[in-house]
């Protein structure tokens, strides 16, 4: 019986945090996604015989972050009355400017702009939003 209590008690008492970084370029051609969410970073192509477009979803590579200027970012804290617990959201908007460097023996297609003469890396600049949210105090 005491542990049933205790464990309804910590049960009540557990918030995860939670965040995503999602980030693309101006024409969407380059995006990624990461946080708690299954992370993804792609590209987009395009068939130039059919027109078709296609997602390429990136696997062995390295990325680096040139620069990052914030552009804008809020937050809020939910408080109930007479908790002493509640939570906090928070969004962040961000340029950044980032070289994508593919794995040994890749290459990026000669068509994507952005991309090195050796089509070994490609520099973008992303408008990325993080947002998320986690527990916070509150005062009684």
């Amino acid at each position: 019986m005491k542990i049933s209590i205790i464990t309804l008690l910590i049960s009540l008492n557990i918030f995860a945090s939670f965040f995503v970084e999602n980030c693309s370029n101006a024409d969407s051609s380059f995006n990624s996604i990461s946080g708690h969410v299954p992370s993804r970073t792609s590209y987009r192509i395009i068939d130039s015989r059919t027109g078709e477009e296609k997602r390429v979803n990136l696997i062995d590579f390295n990325s680096r972050t040139l620069n990052s200027s914030t552009i804008k970012e809020s937050s809020r804290t939910v408080c109930s009355e007479g908790n002493s617990s509640g939570y906090i959201q928070w969004t962040k908007f961000n340029f950044v400017k980032k070289i994508i460097t593919l794995g040994e023996g890749e290459k990026f297609p000669s068509t994507l702009e952005g991309v090195s003469e050796d089509q070994k890396s490609l520099t973008v600049d992303l408008l990325c939003k993080f947002e998320g949210n986690s527990r916070a105090s509150c005062q009684k």
